[in-house]
Formats: C-alpha cells, sequence, structure tokens
C-alpha cells in the first residue's frame, strides 16, 4: 500500500516539486519604478543575501535573518573586482582535491584588512564554482566586526533552524549538541558555505559541516585561530596599481578618459590602493569636473586614521580617511544629516528606505523631484557618491528597498553623529520596527501565541511626535500564519538587533533615567511584539533570556501589568524547555498580579484574559509532569486549575482560550479515569476533545484542529481502541501538512504504526508508517523519538 493510501494519498508537502519552494532572481544592475520615479540601481560589493527563497512551514524556517537557503548574492562587477587570478586559482584547485578525494570538508580563509575585497573575492569564486556542488549554496554575514554578532551557538541554531529545516522544539541548547546534530544533518550532504565577517576562526571550527563534500568559504580581517583550521590561508593585499586603474576606470565610466593619469595613479597609492576607496574616488569624479589636484590636497587633511585599516601604512590610512571625509564634505548639509543617523542603525550591512526614514525622521518615499523631506533623494545621492549600495528590490517576499553601508564607512558615519540627535534617531527607528513587527504578528494573532494577549500598554509610551499625514513608516500588514512567520524569519535579525541595541543604549546611559526608562519601554514593547515568533521559531534558551529581560525592564519602571505578560511568556517557554519548576514560578507571579490590584487603564476582561492564560499553562505543566510521574495528584490538580481557567475564558467569550482549556482539560481527565480504570470519565475526557476541535474550528485555528486529532488518537490508544484510533491518526495526515506541521505529522505515522502493529496489520504496511515516521523525525531533529522507531524498525525489517 503506497503512503497515505488509507487517507487518499501523500500530502503535497511530501511530493518532490511542490508549491512549497519559489524562487526570485535579480541581476546586477536594476531599473526601478518607485512611483513617478526610475532609479538605475548598482549591486554592492557587499550585497544582502537575496534571490532563490524557499517557502517554509510553521514550525520550521523562514527566509533570511542570518542568510537564504540555497542562495548566493549576486557576484561583483567590475567595478568591484579585478584580477585576483592566483587566489581564484587556489580555490579552484580545493575543489578539484574535493572531487578527487570524493568526501571532505575544505575550508579557504581569505584574510586581509576592511575594504581589501574580500567578500568580493569569495563571491567571484563562488559563482564560478557553485555548479560543482549539489546541496545548499549559502551566504552567511557572522557581522564580526559589529555589537550585534551571532555567537557560534546562535549561528548553529541558524543553520539547523534555515537549512536543515528543524524545528525550534527539536533545536537542541546547547553549543556541542547543536554541532552534533549540524555535523549529522550535513553527513553525506553537499554544501557551499560563504561565511564572510567573521571575527575569529574559533568561529568557524564550530559550524564545521559533517562528512560529505563541503566547502566554505571565510573571510576575516584577522588571523586569530587558523591554527584550529585544516585549512588553506589567503592573505589578499590590495591590488597591483594596473589593477587598481581598471577598477576606477570599469567604476568612473567614460569620465575617466578626461582625467590626467599620472595625478590619477598617485591618489590610488595614496589611498593605498584600497578597492573601497577607489569606487568613492570615482564616485566623487563621476560627471564633475573637479580638480584631482584639490582632491590630492583634500587627502592630506586627515587627523586620525580608520578603523580595520591597520595593514596600511599611516599616510595611506589618513588618506583613505581624508577621502572619506571629503566625500563626506561634499555632499548637501541634509544629505549629511542622514548619512550620520544611517551609522546608528545596529545593522549597517542591511537597512531598508522604511528604516532609514524613521532614523532620519523623513517621508519613506522616493520622488522624482528632489524634495529634502523625502528619504530617496538623500538616499539616492548617497548611492550616488558610493557611501551606500543598493542591495535588494521589492519582491514577492520583500515589499521594501534594502541598501548596505561599507563596515569602515559604519564606524565613521557614527563618529559624526551630535550626541543631541541620538535619543530622537534611536527612538525613531525602535519605533519603526515595533509597530511594523506589531501589525505582522497581531494580523495573524492569536494562531502565533495560541492565546488572545490581554492589552496592557506602558503606562507612559515612549515620547516620539506621530507621523505626520503621508508620513507612515509602517508596511502592509499580512494576513496569515504561515506569512507572518515568514517575515518574522526574514526581519528576525533586525529585529533582535533592535532589542540589542536598547539593552546596550541602557546599560551605557543608566545616568539618564528618561532616556533609561524609554529603552525598558521599547525592551518590552519589542519583545512582546516578538512572543508569537520567538516560540514559533526559537530558539527557546534565547527567547527565554529575552523574556526574563522584558521582565527585569518591567520591573526597574515598575509596569505591573507589563511584567505579568512577560513572565506568562517566560514561564510558557520554560514549560517548552521542560523546566517546570521555573515556568511555574513564573506563571504563578503572573497570575497573582492579574488577580490583584492594577491601574486604571487595565480593563476587567484584560485582567480575566490575563489570569485565565496564565492558569490554563500551570494546567499543562501540571498535565506533562503528571504524564512523567503517572501521578493521580497532579492530574487532579491540573484539573482544578483548567477549570478555573475555563470559567474566565467562558466569562470573556475568548474562543480559542475556551478551546485550549478544555482540550487540556480533556487530558487531565482521560489520565484520572485511565488510573481509576474509570470508563466513563474517560469518555467525558473524549467529548472535552471534540469540544475543543470545535472550538477551534470556530475561531480558524487549524493547528489546533491537528493537536486535538492527535491527542485523540493517543488517548483511545491507551485506552485500547486502537482502530479509531488508527482513523484519527490518519485523518491528521492531510490538516498537518497543509499548516505545515512537520512535528504533528511524525507524531501521526508514529501512532498509525502502533495502531497497525496491535491491530495486525502485514509487517510492510507497520514499516512503511515507521519509515515514514523516522524520516520526518530525522528532518526535524526529533533524536529521542527516531532513535525509538528507529529501533522498532530493525525488529520488523528482521523479522
Amino acid at each position: 500500500m503506497p503512503p497515505g493510501a488509507e487517507h487518499g494519498g501523500p500530502h503535497p508537502s511530501l511530493v518532490p516539486g511542490s508549491r512549497y519552494s519559489q524562487t526570485n532572481k535579480a541581476g546586477t544592475s536594476f531599473l526601478v519604478q518607485h512611483g513617478d520615479m526610475e532609479v538605475n540601481y548598482r549591486v554592492a560589493e557587499r550585497p544582502r543575501e537575496m534571490g532563490d527563497w524557499q517557502g517554509t512551514e510553521a514550525g520550521g524556517a523562514g527566509s533570511q535573518p542570518l542568510f537564504t537557503n540555497d542562495f548566493l548574492p549576486c557576484p561583483p562587477s567590475r567595478s568591484v573586482f579585478t584580477g585576483r587570478s592566483q587566489e581564484l586559482a587556489s580555490i579552484r584547485a580545493e575543489v578539484d582535491r574535493l572531487e578527487r578525494e570524493r568526501h571532505g570538508v575544505a575550508v579557504v580563509v581569505l584574510w586581509g584588512m576592511a575594504g581589501v575585497g574580500k567578500t568580493a573575492l569569495a563571491l567571484t569564486a563562488a559563482h564560478e564554482i557553485k555548479g560543482r556542488f549539489q546541496g545548499p549554496k549559502e551566504f552567511l554575514n557572522l557581522r564580526g566586526y559589529s555589537d550585534t554578532r551571532p555567537t557560534p551557538t546562535e549561528t548553529l541554531a541558524a543553520l539547523l533552524s534555515q537549512v536543515a529545516k528543524i524545528s525550534a522544539s527539536q533545536i537542541p541548547t546547547s553549543q556541542v549538541e547543536r554541532a552534533r546534530l549540524w555535523r549529522s544533518w550535513t553527513s553525506g550532504r553537499q554544501t557551499l558555505l560563504v561565511l564572510d565577517n567573521v571575527q575569529d576562526c574559533a568561529h568557524v571550527q564550530q559550524v564545521l559541516p559533517g562528512d560529505g563534500k563541503h566547502l566554505l568559504l571565510v573571510t576575516t580581517r584577522h588571523r586569530t585561530g587558523l591554527h584550529l583550521l585544516d585549512c588553506a590561508p589567503l592573505h589578499l593585499e590590495p591590488p597591483q596599481a594596473a589593477d587598481a586603474l581598471r577598477m576606477f576606470h570599469h567604476a568612473a565610466g567614460q569620465d575617466a578618459d578626461h582625467i590626467e593619469q599620472d595625478a590619477l595613479a598617485g591618489l590610488l597609492k595614496q589611498c593605498g590602493h584600497l578597492p573601497l576607496a577607489i569606487r568613492i574616488l570615482a564616485a566623487r569624479l563621476r560627471g564633475s569636473s573637479a580638480d584631482l589636484h584639490r582632491i590630492l590636497a583634500e587627502t592630506s587633511q586627515a587627523e586620525s586614521p580608520l578603523q580595520g585599516l591597520d595593514d596600511l601604512c599611516s599616510s595611506e590610512s589618513l588618506a583613505v580617511s581624508a577621502l572619506f571625509e571629503a566625500s563626506y564634505r561634499h555632499l548637501p548639509r541634509n544629505t549629511q544629516r542622514v548619512f550620520r543617523l544611517l551609522g546608528l542603525h545596529p545593522l549597517g550591512s542591511d537597512f531598508s528606505v522604511r528604516a532609514a526614514a524613521a532614523l532620519a525622521d523623513l517621508s519613506p518615499t522616493l520622488v522624482r523631484r528632489k524634495k529634502e523631506s523625502c528619504i530617496g533623494t538623500h538616499l539616492q545621492r548617497l548611492c550616488d557618491a558610493s557611501l551606500l549600495d543598493i542591495v535588494a528590490l521589492p519582491s514577492a517576499h520583500n515589499a521594501d528597498v534594502s541598501y548596505t553601508m561599507h563596515d569602515l564607512l559604519v564606524p565613521f558615519a557614527r563618529g559624526k553623529v551630535r550626541p543631541t540627535t541620538t535619543h530622537k534617531a534611536i527612538d525613531g527607528m525602535l519605533d519603526h520596527y515595533w509597530r511594523t513587527a506589531l501589525e505582522r504578528s497581531a494580523s495573524a494573532e492569536p494562531s502565533l501565541t495560541r492565546h488572545v494577549r490581554p492589552r496592557v500598554e506602558p503606562h507612559q509610551p515612549p515620547s516620539r511626535p506621530g507621523p505626520t499625514a503621508g508620513n507612515t513608516t509602517t508596511a502592509p500588514v499580512t494576513s496569515s500564519r504561515t506569512e507572518a512567520l515568514a517575515w518574522y524569519q526574514r526581519h528576525r535579525t533586525h529585529l533582535l538587533a533592535c532589542l540589542d541595541i536598547a539593552r546596550l543604549e541602557d546599560e551605557g546611559r543608566r545616568k539618564d533615567k528618561e532616556w533609561s526608562d524609554c529603552l525598558d519601554r521599547w525592551t518590552i514593547r519589542l519583545t512582546s511584539a516578538m512572543a508569537g515568533p520567538l516560540r514559533s521559531h526559537g530558539p527557546w534558551d534565547q527567547a527565554a533570556e529575552r523574556h526574563a529581560a522584558a521582565a527585569d525592564a518591567a520591573r526597574r519602571i515598575g509596569d505591573r501589568p507589563a511584567l505579568a505578560v512577560a513572565l506568562n511568556d517566560l514561564g510558557i517557554i520554560n514549560r517548552l524547555r521542560r523546566l517546570h519548576d521555573d515556568a511555574l514560578k513564573a506563571l504563578s507571579e503572573a497570575e497573582v498580579i492579574f488577580s490583584g490590584d492594577l491601574p486604571d487603564h487595565i480593563t476587567p476582561e484584560d485582567k480575566k484574559l490575563g489570569q485565565a492564560n496564565a492558569l490554563n499553562e500551570q494546567g499543562i505543566v501540571h498535565n506533562e509532569v503528571g504524564i512523567e510521574r503517572n501521578d493521580e495528584g497532579l492530574f487532579r490538580r491540573a484539573a482544578t486549575l483548567l477549570q478555573r481557567a475555563l470559567a474566565l475564558y467562558d466569562t470573556i467569550s475568548d474562543g480559542i482560550g475556551t478551546a485550549n482549556a478544555t482540550k487540556n482539560l480533556a487530558v487531565s481527565l482521560f489520565h484520572v479515569g485511565l488510573l481509576q480504570q474509570d470508563a466513563r470519565l474517560r469518555d467525558t475526557a473524549l467529548r472535552h476533545l471534540d469540544t475543543a476541535g470545535e472550538g477551534y474550528r470556530d475561531v480558524g485555528d487549524e493547528l489546533g484542529v491537528v493537536e486535538v486529532l492527535n491527542h485523540r488518537g493517543i488517548l483511545l490508544e491507551k485506552a485500547g481502541d486502537r482502530r479509531e484510533a488508527l482513523a484519527d491518526f490518519n485523518s491528521v495526515l492531510e490538516p498537518a501538512g497543509q499548516v505545515g506541521s512537520r512535528l504533528e505529522l511524525a507524531k501521526a505515522w508514529d501512532g498509525i504504526s502502533r495502531c497497525r502493529e496491535t491491530i495486525g496489520s502485514t509487517p510492510d504496511m507497520v514499516v512503511q508508517a515507521l519509515e515514514m515516521a523516522a524520516e520526518i523525525y530525522a528532518e526535524i531533529g526529533a533524536t529521542a523519538a527516531r532513535q525509538q522507531v528507529a529501533a522498532r524498525l530493525i525488529r520488523f525489517r528482521r523479522d
């Protein structure tokens, strides 16, 4: 019997080539229509990850918090990359060696100063050899020289979630376990990974794939940790004079024909032949009759060298710094202001038009006429000066244009920010990301957090003028859980970076209580807006840290309603982590707060809702511990808590809350009946499950319906009614695929295998179900469940 025959055929999610894979490719230059303006954009030297996009499942990965799946950014143009034939040959030789040996991991480390062209070489090589690797081709910007760089543990979590499609619930918490799972998943596969901006090569060692055919192209400024890797290090010096001249001519175009070549060669040499400096110089001279000798004089005015240029001699570093300064001074005054403020963005390598507008408090529009009030005017000027680059255009999965600022330019811009403008700019940026995240998540609630959240706005919202008419910085709202989660995955890095910048700013300005309180409120707001995605995608250890930080912030500013919500979120995450004592502590405190006196802006309905949510979660914890210990007393305690929650949900007509509590109460009653051998109590529990399923259908929560079906199958199986349990497990297969829950799909196949075994189905039918369950368990990283299924498979195949 083929897979799924009992329910009418396999779900499309199991069929290769289904709708779950989509693509969106871009070239190296773009003509874009923005309303009534056409803009011709050039691809940056260090483009953001964009292109092939893999559709995702609700419990799995999305695209682009750290990188996009199965994609390499566009190769650099000749104005960015010239020469390097010897280095390219060395990289090709490593691939040849891999193919001769048929398996292994090759690591090529490209090291050199910032701006020397490491990323351009890595991308050029990757595009040349990508056809020799059949598996994922990934670009990871590890942001090693920023305050928001990921740890090896975070990088492994991203790899497991984004590439391996392992759900948050199955990703281990420790770095050692995550590394082991990553090596296991990559074993026997082929991958091409570009690890950009690595601060320490020891980071690379922690994310090495398993045995297979793998090439890692690593870019770094330092040799730190190279001794830990079996690698081929390639030190990149700035281009030779001839290559630097060719690069300048490609960048400047026809304007280069009228430039005095000897003076140009002298200026390029003075800037150390640095590719970034060459591009900025070409932009400065492009289309103008500027006196090259005057620019030569300007480059002697620098007072301090730039960060990251330690390999250049002092005079060369000062010349590059002066070139940046000269290009900056050449900008109109208002554009200088925008450039300075963009340096405050926590991810200078990737920000949108709307984020830039929020930082600068300007209209997020791009118009043909050069209006100083529109951010597009200034972004175009900065692109023309090669101080910014376009890196992504609007697509089906990204409604905004995105820009990048080179790592060398970020500290240069940030160093020019006036302290009096910092607070307002950061406040505006955090407001933008909070409003966008809130609207995206709210449009898909309550299916993200799986409960309705009480309205507990902080008693004094951050002080920022509201947007003027036509100056909104929010994006179109999505309407489904899957779309909202996919959006979150694409913007996860930005949202977490906002939380980090709020924390870092707060730690640095504790003496300024007003600003510190403002940042605490942003921590609370941003974390609350991300509660659903953090629960769905995790990693749960990081989610717990975020919710704990939000709770601490609420305590500092004395916001008890916000504290209760943060504690409830923290309790849920700790329950998912199986930290039951910690979960109960947080949930109990949340219940006490909601049942006590609260400010007048908290309505009686929201108080009841918050209390009911905390009681429901406590009931789940007691059920889970009761199952582990087979303890009737815990099930009875759970039933009491859940009945209290159910009564509160009923008084405020909360449909999903009622369905949640009814489902969980059914589990409590069933196990009490099972332990007491009371068939009537078990039947009552099953009726409660049916009622919960109807409740989920009424509110449109299809994942809740799937969970009820699997619960019902498990309970019927425990009661000995295995044929009816088999029918329930079979009925899970199609809807589980539709909502994207691989875990529920695996549970269903596992249940089918057990029921088939006990009702006397043929061994082939049992093995077929076991194979389906084992495959999905392996896919999502459910190690213990997979091992149990594998042991049964061995027995059946032997028999």
